[in-house]
């Protein structure tokens, strides 16, 4: 144990969070009794249908431990719901609940932890470094678990084998994966049934002799009405207590008093009110998931003080109960309660009247950060228009932490319903494309019909709804993998966003800064990286803390991809070691692992670039920027010599995304990077087919590259030399692609004779390379004959080739010695001394040197040995 971690002894139990449950009518000790007995195991599962008092029972027990506590401790509730649903949703909760609950500081593993894209696979992990840093015994209470996937009970039941300070109370309507054999067999488990929870007959006696005026005659009859079941019980109560002439005078018909409870209990569920004004009231606010008191009196048009006053009333009478919610009392009813009053409401209330209470829940939802919730309503108010609004408003949150719980939403949606609504149509589309590797024929009806739509719409619209129906026509081309039509629907956008009134900039920021992320993408993929760049740049107002480490990411990744790594590795300081930690399996740490990657190849540690493209690697089929990850790890294998195992790694990931969408730019760039590959390997004729495929390059010049590096395989020179404009690269292409521009041309000067433009070429060259930090496109050119040159003419250049493979030290370059000069290598290769090289040739001695002279200037060598080597390699003598 820390030494920190010992509890203090001075009594103290936080309860942030727990819900102001009422006890019920009557205290029940027995349940109490349970629970203290339960005390001490690890997990307890309290199992009922809804109404059948399991979080009442928690929330009075936990009130009430508090009183005699002995050691300080933590209690931490997690009220769950559909928007919980997921592996990321139920996870964000509990970790907001967390932070709720506890004092964190600025070194706590949690304290720091993006909510917005916190990494799945290491939240529970943060959470049990958490639990360790705080030494405080934990209790974490999982209220209405049947809400959210089984799945989540993995994690649970890890963290509990893990960590001694944890302990978990589960409520929920049904048998899960947590009563399982395995779990039990490894986990003190306790389960409390519903059994248990119903009120025993003894039990029911009691209430009707405290709360009401009735007989223990009547009581018999109402518990064997109910079977116990705790909610029904106080309807029943309420029902015989407001509306005593509901009940038959006489006990003599006892058949007719049950008939009618339990036609009241188990078929309509709907309790009993004091008066209508109260009823009328309920149906009303049950239209909405949960209320804040602000809510409901918008609703009612009651003041907030007579709408609290209602509510408390309800909860005191056990139909629903308060909470704690972003640090406001919320109410909601209880399930069976909720769903009789929304019964009630549709066929009392007006259609009208229903509209209207959904669409301004909706509005208030949406206001208060909560998307899931607004489109459920929006959706049930028939307001299929503001289901885009609400979506791009939200997009972030719902895109990564409830993007089941949004794909089930929206396709509920009927079709011909979707295909009316432009931008409803597009919304679904693009939680498609999230979902789909390759677009389906659904998806591109539906963006074909939304942009046909969107596009000709005459409505008149206000600013912001012209600047939404844009950033629409745009999400349409993007989820179609239209990559070319959405840039240009981008700057479109962009533009409007520039020319927004500050008020118009302000109420739709969220939405704004949504979408810039996606153009900045959508560029990349394009392979349009000045422009990538510059949009980026306007997100520098966006106050989403996700987003800015988003846009960090991006910013490391342009400058990194385009040559520019001190830029690169400022930006990826921008991101915090927790985020970092954080991101590393979501999408938006794409653009994170390719930039640290990059980095630690300019760096001449390829394995380490490998190393941080490995959790890319795994999940390649899942991402869009595929393409660039490929061709980073060829360019990664490539520096450490292994041209062979990038070819099998290439060959892998074409076949495993063979089908998927690509822009011209990508295209050529992957078509490219196999033609090296093939070079590396002297596969020239591969190469050259590779090549000649290449129909559109989408302004990339790495075909332009490659094509001159075959042309200098097969001793094309002045081909290759001719086939690079350098300005024009200079002007046009990325800083990387000019280095190597360079670096090629300066190789084939030399090959050429043309010695002094070639120093001055590798001089510029290696001006570019330190002047932002490059060192990988020295290995994109054969060594040899510059570093003859260097050797030669410039010495002080040497220091570039320095800890870089020569990869394609085995393109077949025209041979530079002439038939004497290779005699006499070949004839050094198996003879001792030069006397006997020139006995053997018939020449002179001082032939024989002076050849050899010839031979090593041209080679780039000082030595017998170097020129040996050299030839051999190069395939300029026989290696035998």
């Amino acid at each position: 144990m820390p030494p920190h971690a010992e509890p203090p002894t001075i009594g103290r139990i936080s309860n942030n969070g727990v819900p102001l449950i009422p006890h019920g009518f009557i205290e029940r000790s027995r349940l109490a009794h349970i629970l203290d007995a339960a005390r001490n195991a690890s997990l307890v599962i309290i199992r009922g249908s809804g109404g059948s008092g399991k979080s009442g029972l928690v929330a009075s027990w936990l009130r009430e431990e508090t009183q005699s506590a002995a050691r300080l401790s933590r209690n931490v509730w997690v009220s769950l719901d559909d928007g919980a649903r997921s592996r990321a949703g139920f996870w964000r909760r509990v970790v907001r609940s967390f932070h709720t609950a506890g004092d964190l500081n600025g070194d706590s593993p949690l304290s720091s932890t993006s909510l917005e894209y916190a990494e799945l696979d290491e939240l529970p992990g943060l959470f049990l470094d958490q639990l360790e840093l705080d030494g405080i015994p934990t209790r974490l209470i999982l209220d209405d678990f049947h809400l959210v996937n089984d799945s989540n009970a993995t994690d649970i039941v890890w963290l509990l084998k893990q960590s001694r300070w944890l302990s978990v109370i589960i409520t929920t309507r049904r048998v899960g994966s947590f009563e399982a054999v395995d779990v039990a067999s490894r986990i003190h488990t306790i389960v409390i049934t519903e059994k248990s929870l119903a009120f025993t007959a003894e039990e029911t006696r009691d209430l009707f002799a405290s709360a009401t005026q009735f007989s223990a005659e009547h009581a018999l009859v109402v518990h064997a009405a109910s079977k116990g079941h705790p909610l029904a019980i106080r309807i029943a109560v309420t029902l015989l207590t407001q509306r005593p002439e509901t009940v038959t005078a006489a006990l003599a018909d006892v058949g007719e008093l049950t008939r009618q409870l339990a036609d009241h209990i188990a078929q309509t569920l709907l309790p009993a009110f004091a008066d209508d004004v109260r009823l009328n009231f309920a149906s009303l606010v049950s239209l909405a998931p949960e209320l804040p008191i602000a809510l409901a009196s918008a609703l009612t048009g009651r003041s907030e003080r007579d709408a609290e006053a209602l509510l408390t009333e309800f909860a005191n009478g056990g139909l629903g109960e308060f909470r704690l919610a972003a640090s406001e009392l919320v109410f909601r009813f209880h399930p069976l309660v909720c769903e009789a009053l929304r019964i009630r409401a549709t066929q009392t209330l007006s259609v009208e009247k229903i509209r209207t209470a959904r669409t301004q829940s909706a509005s208030y939802f949406s206001e208060h950060g909560n998307g899931l919730e607004a489109l459920k309503l929006f959706i049930a108010a028939n307001e299929f228009d503001r289901v885009w609004p609400t979506m791009a408003r939200h997009f972030s949150e719902l895109i990564n932490f409830q993007q089941d719980e949004l794909h089930s939403l929206l396709s509920s949606i009927p079709l011909e319903t979707l295909l009316r609504h432009s931008t409803a149509a597009i919304s679904l589309a693009i939680v498609m494309s999230e979902r789909e590797r390759i677009p389906s024929a659904r998806l591109l009806q539906l963006v074909s019909r939304g942009i046909e739509d969107a596009s000709s719409a005459t409505v008149t619209m206000d600013q912001s709804q012209f600047l939404l129906r844009s950033l629409a026509l745009f999400a349409g081309y993007r989820a179609a993998r239209r990559y070319d039509d959405a840039a240009d629907a981008g700057d479109n956008f962009v533009a409007l966003v520039q020319a927004l009134d500050p008020a118009t900039l302000a109420a739709t920021r969220h939405a704004i800064g949504a979408g810039i992320i996606q153009i900045v993408i959508t560029n990349i993929l394009l392979g349009r990286w000045d422009r990538a760049k510059h949009i980026a740049h306007l997100m520098s107002v966006d106050d989403h803390r996700g987003r800015a480490q988003h846009r960090a990411s991006l910013l490391a990744y342009i400058h990194a991809f385009t040559g520019h790594i001190p830029e690169a590795v400022e930006k990826l300081g921008e991101v915090s070691p927790f985020e970092r930690r954080g991101w590393r399996t979501t999408v938006p740490s794409v653009g994170w692992h390719i930039a640290v990657a990059l980095r630690d190849l300019e760096a001449k540690a390829p394995v380490q670039a490998l190393e941080a493209l490995s959790a890319l690697k795994a999940r390649l089929n899942h991402l869009e920027n595929w393409p660039f990850v490929v061709w980073s790890l060829a360019r990664a294998r490539l520096a450490t010599g292994d041209a062979q195992v990038a070819l099998d790694e290439f060959d892998a990931a074409i076949r495993q995304n063979e089908f998927r969408p690509l822009s011209d730019y990508a295209r050529a760039q992957l078509q490219a990077t196999k033609a090296d590959l093939h070079l590396a390997l002297r596969q020239n004729e591969h190469a050259k087919l590779e090549l000649d495929n290449i129909h559109a390059t989408g302004g990339a010049f790495s075909p332009l590259l490659s094509r001159s590096r075959l042309a200098l395989a097969t001793g094309d020179s002045a081909t290759a030399h001719n086939l690079l404009d350098l300005d024009h690269i200079q002007v046009s292409g990325t800083t990387r692609e000019f280095a190597e521009a360079l670096l090629l041309t300066a190789c084939m000067r030399t090959l050429m004779g043309r010695d002094t433009e070639a120093v001055q070429t590798l001089r510029r060259a290696a001006d570019i390379l330190t002047r932002h930090a490059l060192t990988s496109p020295v290995a994109m050119i054969p060594h040899a004959e510059l570093r003859a040159l260097c050797a030669r003419e410039a010495p002080e250049l040497e220091y570039i080739f320095d800890g870089i493979e020569n990869p394609f030290a085995l393109i077949a370059l025209v041979n530079p010695l002439t038939p004497r000069e290779q005699e006499v290598l070949a004839a050094l290769a198996t003879h001792s001394s030069l006397d006997d090289v020139a006995r053997t040739l018939f020449v002179s001695i001082n032939t024989v040197k002076s050849q050899l002279r010839a031979a090593y200037r041209k080679l780039g060598v000082r030595s017998r040995a170097e020129a040996l080597r050299v030839a051999s390699e190069r395939g300029f003598i026989s290696s035998r």
